[in-house]
């Protein structure tokens, strides 16, 4: 096991965080992917920054609790171990240890206490995050506490009884104590390196689970800010309201499952377009679905969505393009995650944008703690707005919009990576089979981008940090799965001789 640690003056032996040696499954091909063709520096100057919402920011109370209090939890790990039994910390070492099991011994474990709920969390403040400090020992997989509304909690127990854990604001979740509710589980994913598609690149590749959300993709960190937020500022109240928004898929999955929480009725707006996993989805959490013209994109869904508030009374649209608490949602969990488990070694990120909630937030926190620190968004090929281009329909349900939302901050950014929809199938394909990341179609857009960047000489020895945004079991109708759902729905009863048949031609292929 490869262990990284630090000399006196508490300087890495790497510059980037690596974990330990991992034999690649299959090599990446050269000729497996079409690399898209990559844009010239922008020659367009900067339009807008999250300047025009810092006003509305001001007056906001947070839906989310201030990261200030959070611990500081480093590096990367494979597993977490925290059995403090087990814990084994090298002679002298007073860094961080990157290993294949991250464990809490029991001295420092004391150091980690549970954050209480914020009550005073300002919206626009920038929080004051020192650099994770070098004797906190490795803890992949703690952090501090949430729970949503601890009153919608199913079961009703007494803390004396059993622990759990109540918090009206979101907060990054530990998995250490029982949550009030599923909104308390939201946050704290995973960030693991890519071994077999990053083999041979220059740069590193490391990919942020956002499908271990309760709810199952990055949206479920936005769903609860936005509806969070709304209420905090008296725009909606349960029982009373009813909550409408346009969607691509996830958003709304998320709000819908946020909705069931709190006891709203919900109402998407979503391009026909949009599997029908996704509307299996919104309709098992109890939400209705309206859908729209696919040719119009989420534009038809928005302008539908405008349309239905202003025929139902006491509606409210959460506005994920133009909301500010979209961007605060990753500010303030999605940004101080990446710091704290690349323990700042982070250098690039690379987001595909739809609301362009995650590349500005994640991109406005990092900024401010790491300068240096690059940011690109990624676009569909096919609809490449952001470089100046015309929108056509693509195939990456959840990006490309087809125009530019009002919350993407583009002073964060010189250069927007492109996309080919087929690429991004072709790689969303490639991370299920060489890395066991079961991702969905804009997932394997991000992926691209990153292997873009990790492949340019520049980045050599650079960290590129990008999101799986959704699990794979929402595009089993898509184009990325049509082919294997189509076998397995052909698939028969077989005798004996039948069934070793099929299991020599398979072990065969192995």
């Amino acid at each position: 096991t490869k262990i990284l640690t630090a000399n006196a003056n508490n300087k890495t032996t790497k510059s980037t965080p690596i974990v330990s040696d991992s034999k690649s499954i299959v090599p990446p091909s050269n000729n497996e992917t079409r690399s898209a063709p990559l844009p010239s520096k922008s020659t367009s100057p900067p339009v807008g920054s999250l300047s025009k919402t810092d006003s509305t920011l001001k007056s906001s109370t947070s839906p989310l609790k201030s990261v200030t209090n959070s611990p500081k939890i480093p590096s990367v790990s494979k597993k977490s171990n925290l059995d403090s039994k087990t814990q084994k910390s090298p002679p002298n070492s007073k860094t961080p240890l990157l290993t294949q099991k991250g464990s809490l011994d029991s001295k420092s474990s004391s150091k980690l206490s549970r954050c209480p709920a914020s009550k005073s969390s300002s919206l626009i403040s920038s929080p004051s995050i020192s650099s994770p400090s070098p004797s906190i020992p490795n803890l992949p997989a703690d952090r501090p506490v949430i729970g949503v509304d601890p009153s919608l909690a199913v079961a009703e127990m007494s803390t004396e009884e059993i622990p759990v854990k109540e918090s009206h604001e979101i907060e990054m979740a530990t998995r250490k104590e029982i949550c009030a509710n599923t909104g308390g589980a939201i946050g704290n994913t995973p960030l693991v390196l890519l071994n077999s598609i990053g083999k041979g690149l220059p740069g590193k590749i490391a990919v942020k689970l956002e499908y271990m959300n309760p709810a199952g993709s990055v949206k479920d960190r936005v769903g609860f800010a936005m509806i969070d937020d709304a209420e905090k500022r008296g725009l909606i109240e349960p029982g009373k309201n009813v909550l409408i928004e346009p969607t691509s898929g996830n958003m709304g999955i998320a709000l819908a499952f946020v909705a069931r929480i709190k006891g709203y009725k919900l109402i998407l707006c979503m391009p026909a377009s949009m599997s029908v996993e996704r509307r299996s989805l919104l309709k098992a959490y109890g939400a209705e679905v309206v859908l729209t013209d696919p040719a119009t994109a989420v534009k038809g869904a928005l302008q539908r969505a405008k349309e239905l508030q202003a025929a139902i009374p006491h509606s409210h649209i959460l506005d994920q393009f133009g909301n500010p608490a979209n961007v605060m949602a990753h500010y303030k969990t999605t940004g101080p995650e990446v710091w704290e488990q690349t323990n700042g070694k982070v250098d690039i990120v690379c987001y595909g944008v739809g609301s362009g909630g995650t590349l500005s937030g994640v991109g406005k926190y990092l900024k401010e703690k790491k300068p240096s620190c690059e940011v690109y968004p990624v676009e569909p090929f096919e609809s490449s707005v952001i470089n100046g281009l015309q929108h056509s329909p693509h195939k990456i349900q959840g990006m490309g919009t087809g125009f530019i939302p009002e919350i993407l901050d583009r002073t964060l950014f010189s250069e927007a990576l492109r996309v080919h929809s087929d690429d991004a199938i072709a790689m969303a394909k490639r991370l299920a089979t060489e890395e066991a990341i079961l991702g969905g179609i804009s997932s394997g857009a991000n992926v691209c981008a990153a292997v873009q960047l990790a492949s340019r000489p520049e980045n050599e020895g650079k960290l590129i940090v990008t999101n799986i945004n959704s699990f794979g079991e929402r595009y089993l109708s898509t184009t990325l799965y049509s082919e294997i759902r189509d076998a397995a729905e052909k698939l028969t009863t077989m005798s004996l001789d039948e069934s070793l048949l099929i299991a020599q031609k398979y072990v065969a292929l192995e």
